[in-house]
């Protein structure tokens, strides 16, 4: 006779999970569009006004300064990501303070660290990067100089997620900084300024965006009464517990980032400046395709430490499987069309840039990501399950095939070559990923909403695309046949709103989600911490 509660119940809770990853997906969809329009126009904006040598140089060195933020972190961003919510779930404030104090110090001490190696070696460092001479060095070591400042910005940001926080990070860093550096690249290009203005350029915004988070950090950390002072015994337990899950997980964050920007630096190296922009643009749609799948991943994290925290593994799963046919909704329009329409694509960065090769790329790497989608948010699962050693020998695993067939395949291939190399890193973490998740967690992100996602995407945007480019269709006909193809994908999608637990998100965005006993100090900005301290 309790069956049926107890099935309504479990039903409840997904439901309600759900409505929380929607509702924080929905705030991160407006951020990461922004976020990834603006590094496209970003990108478009270089190429356009700085000649291709130049062009290339910024792009190996803005993929430095990533590399070095990821060194400088610690992978203090998915710890506070972990930490925070399952203390919250525990009714630890305390703990909740501490946490956030044994990870800031250690970040500060890093980037600092970072900033004076990389400063002392900038003359050594520059060439192996594909950066030409004196100025190149110069703007190596001012990117390295302020990487303490983007590292504070991206740490106040993080503990401000880890409390469910989504719009600190959006207003901050995905409006204000992205919206910034392009305008820092137009008034560069407007004074006739060359490569170390323009890394003045992209760096400096970092300072607006970590003043902005740390405002709203102490705005969070007063309205959620977290304690000032910690108990020294609750310092050394939470210390403990935190760099054991973390510490693998710094490695393996710079493994990730490395992963997605060491291509450009070693094509710059192999080749030239020139190549390395060519590749840049080629494989720029990567980033904005990802709009949708990011944001549902960022909202997913708390959620999915906060239900593995209370052993509510049915749910999690439920969760995950949603939220892989949602991020595939989201992202696999941008690559399907990319791919099918390429040269169209390539052509708003220049006609020099439609070549074979780069056609080449941007079809390799969008069949890669639409595949990389499609597996879900495995590292995440991986991540907030507290398996970082797990994590960070996928990304290593994956980082060691990039860059070994990197330095086979870029001098044969070119940056065809390149783009092999890194899809076939995706594959390998990917099924690394899905073997460690089934084996560990029990679950998969395979489900009928995930066939129904992937059916509709190949139906309206890459049959009818391919379709069209084989039939040697003109560039207005194609984007008429994908413009035709986006309608009857949103029609269809209106038609199975339920079937995809697409209500859920209209839902979301409609109405606050009411406080529970299950919320905790990691729901949305809108929810009050629930009386009993719990949190999501």
């Amino acid at each position: 006779m309790s069956a049926a509660p107890a099935d309504a119940e479990a039903v409840g809770q997904h439901t309600h999970q759900l409505r929380h990853v929607a509702r924080g997906g929905a705030i991160n969809l407006v951020g990461a569009a922004v976020a990834s329009l603006g590094g496209f126009a970003l990108v478009a904006l270089v190429a356009a006004q700085f000649d291709a040598h130049v062009a290339g140089q910024y792009f190996s060195l803005t993929s430095v300064f990533l590399i070095l933020l990821a060194v400088s972190a610690l992978g203090t961003d998915t710890g506070l990501a972990r930490f925070v919510p399952r203390y919250g779930a525990e009714g630890r404030p305390e703990a909740i303070a501490a946490t956030i104090r044994v990870a800031r110090v250690p970040v500060l001490w890093a980037s600092l660290a970072v900033a004076v190696v990389v400063t002392a070696t900038a003359d050594v460092l520059a060439p192996a990067l594909g950066l030409d001479g004196s100025r190149g060095a110069t703007a190596l070591r001012l990117v390295a100089l302020l990487a303490p400042v983007a590292t504070l910005s991206d740490f106040v940001l993080a503990a401000t997620r880890g409390f469910g926080q989504m719009r600190p990070t959006v207003v901050a860093d995905r409006i204000a900084r992205t919206l910034l550096q392009p305008l820092g690249a137009v008034a560069v290009a407007v004074l006739a300024g060359g490569l170390v203005a323009l890394a003045w350029s992209w760096a400096l915004p970092y300072a607006v965006s970590g003043a902005l988070g740390t405002l709203a950090l102490v705005r969070v950390l007063r309205h959620r009464d977290v304690p000032r002072h910690v108990d020294p015994a609750v310092l050394t337990e939470v210390r403990r517990e935190f760099w054991a899950f973390t510490w693998p997980r710094s490695i393996s964050r710079v493994c990730q980032i490395a992963l997605q920007r060491v291509d450009i630096v070693v094509v710059a190296a192999l080749l030239s400046p020139t190549h390395a922009a060519a590749y840049t643009v080629a494989t720029r749609f990567v980033p904005v395709g990802q709009i949708g799948g990011a944001a549902i991943q960022q909202a997913l994290q708390p959620r999915i430490a906060h239900m593995l925290a209370l052993h509510q593994h049915d749910d999690a799963e439920r969760v995950f499987r949603t939220a892989t046919a949602w991020s595939v909704l989201t992202t696999w329009p941008v690559y399907c069309g990319v791919a099918v329409a390429s040269g169209v694509y390539l052509s708003i960065f220049g006609d020099e840039y439609v070549t074979t090769q780069t056609v080449t790329t941007v079809v390799v790497m969008a069949v890669a990501m639409m595949g990389s989608v499609a597996a879900g948010a495995l590292d995440t699962m991986l991540l907030m399950a507290g398996r970082s050693t797990t994590s960070l020998v996928n990304a290593g695993s994956a980082l060691v095939v990039d860059v070994v067939l990197c330095l086979v395949l870029v001098p044969a291939w070119g940056i065809t070559g390149a783009a092999a190399a890194w899809a076939a890193s995706v594959v390998l973490r990917n099924a690394l990923g899905f073997v460690q998740v089934r084996r560990a967690l029990g679950m998969t992100p395979g489900s009928a909403q995930l066939l129904r996602a992937a059916g509709a995407n190949v139906a309206c945007f890459a049959v009818p695309g391919l379709a069209a480019v084989l039939a040697g269709a003109p560039a207005l006909v194609l984007l008429g046949v994908l413009a035709l193809g986006g309608t009857t994908y949103l029609l269809l999608l209106r038609r199975w709103r339920r079937e995809l637990s697409l209500d859920l998100v209209l839902h979301a965005l409609r109405r606050r989600p009411a406080v529970t006993a299950a919320d905790t100090v990691a729901d949305a900005p809108e929810v009050a911490t629930a009386s009993s301290g719990r949190k999501p």
